[in-house]
Formats: structure tokens, C-alpha cells, sequence
């Protein structure tokens, strides 16, 4: 029973948005010094949005960069914040859309899973719609005038305590960034010279939603150094 649970939690995981609030003692209180999984229901691919002056010109798109590594870049956060606080994590790769037996693949007795999924809600740099979900970058054009990009990151968080099965605590956190250029061209699509400024602009947004998240869910007391440990160098190559 308790198996079917846990697939059932982590079925559940990937439709939630945010509808919920945690409380942090309770989290922490619960969790103890259980080690932490973290599993990242995040697409690799970064959400492209062409908003014009009118709903028909309004345009989506996905850029797919293999070396942006978005998941990869979230588990790797996830990891070394939680890590940096002296808890035990690791993080469990699974493919997108397989459902897994959960039970059998973490230590129910000395250990919780931490979920990371695309949030939702509106636009908080240009305060147009449609809202905004995940990962992604939005460019705005108003009757012809220059256009305006902005990244944004909006991430859920929730915490699945085997020990406390019926609870399932949520925490949301955002970030959105207006950018100093043009990120596409004419339409949904990222202009090459700019690939490398955006995927940075997009990993630092990453590593601040994910100490915001973490310390919402209580997993830490006190300030944590937000720069350290350092993540992997944008010239490692592609993570898959």
C-alpha cells in the first residue's frame, strides 16, 4: 500500500500548481535530519513567447539547447543548497511521462522527496496575458514600437514525507527579469548571438528560486550563501 502511495504522490505532483501553502515548522519538525531526493519535473526546453498588440499576433515556441541544461542545472542546485545546510540529498533522474514504483527507489525510513514542477501566474514584468508557467522567456511589442524581452522562472516546490502520507506541502516562488536586448527575432524564435546571455540570465534566476524555495519549505535556518557552492561552467558540455 505504501508503494502505491508513493507513485500516486508523485502522479499527483506533476498537476499541482501552487494551490497550496506549507508551514515550515511543521515541514521541519516532520522532516528531521531525513535526507533529502530531489526529483525535478521541469522540461529541458525554455518556453518562447511572442506577445503582440492583439491576441493573433501573439506567437509560442520552444528553444531546445542541449548545453542550457535546465533540469540538470535545477537538480545540481537543489542538490548543493541542500547539502550546503549539512543534510544528506541526492538527486533521482526520471523520465519524463514513466511512472515509477518511488518506493523502491528511496529510503522510506530515512529519507523525504522534494519535488520541483513548473508553477504558474501572471506576468510581473510587462502585467500582460496571457500568465506565465515553468521556464521561459516572453517578448512583448506594442503598434509597432520596439520590443521588450523579458525571462522569467516561476517553479513549485513540494515536500512527499513517507512518514505522513496524507500531507502534501506546497511552496511557490518566482522571478522574472526584464532584459537590457531584443532576445527573438520576428516571431518566437531566440536570436543566436544572444543563446549564451539568456541562459545565463536564466541560470541565476534558477539559483534564486531554488534557495527561496527551499528555505520556504524550512529545510534551513539562517542564511545560506546563494553563489556557493559554485555550479558547473557553461563550457562543461551537454547534461542530459
Amino acid at each position: 500500500m505504501r508503494s502505491l502511495v508513493l507513485v500516486m504522490w508523485l502522479a499527483v505532483s506533476a498537476v499541482l500548481s501552487g494551490c497550496g501553502t506549507a508551514d515550515p515548522v511543521r515541514i521541519r519538525s516532520q522532516v528531521g535530519d531525513k535526507g533529502v531526493v530531489v526529483v525535478v519535473n521541469v522540461p529541458n526546453d525554455l518556453s518562447l513567447s511572442w506577445v503582440g498588440t492583439i491576441l493573433l499576433n501573439n506567437e509560442s515556441a520552444t528553444h531546445s539547447n542541449p548545453d542550457w541544461s535546465i533540469k540538470h542545472w535545477i537538480e545540481e542546485r537543489s542538490v548543493a543548497v541542500l547539502r550546503q545546510t549539512g543534510r544528506k540529498a541526492r538527486a533521482l533522474v526520471l523520465q519524463p511521462g514513466t511512472q515509477v514504483n518511488l518506493a523502491q527507489m528511496i529510503d522510506t525510513t530515512n529519507e523525504v522527496v522534494l519535488v520541483i514542477a513548473p508553477g504558474y501566474g501572471p506576468d510581473k514584468v510587462f502585467n500582460r496575458p496571457p500568465y506565465v508557467s515553468g521556464i521561459g522567456l516572453r517578448q512583448h511589442t506594442w503598434l509597432g514600437l520596439e520590443a521588450a524581452s523579458a525571462t522569467y522562472v516561476q517553479l513549485d516546490a513540494r515536500i512527499l514525507n513517507p512518514s505522513y502520507p496524507q500531507e502534501v506541502q506546497i511552496v511557490s516562488s518566482e522571478s522574472f527579469q526584464r532584459l537590457p536586448f531584443v532576445a527573438l527575432e520576428k516571431g518566437p524564435l531566440l536570436q543566436p548571438r544572444v543563446d549564451g546571455a539568456v541562459r545565463d540570465a536564466i541560470r541565476a534566476q534558477i539559483d534564486g528560486v531554488v534557495l527561496d524555495l527551499i528555505g520556504r519549505l524550512g529545510l534551513f535556518e539562517g542564511p545560506l550563501d546563494s553563489t556557493s557552492p559554485r555550479m558547473p561552467s557553461a563550457d562543461t558540455g551537454p547534461r542530459g
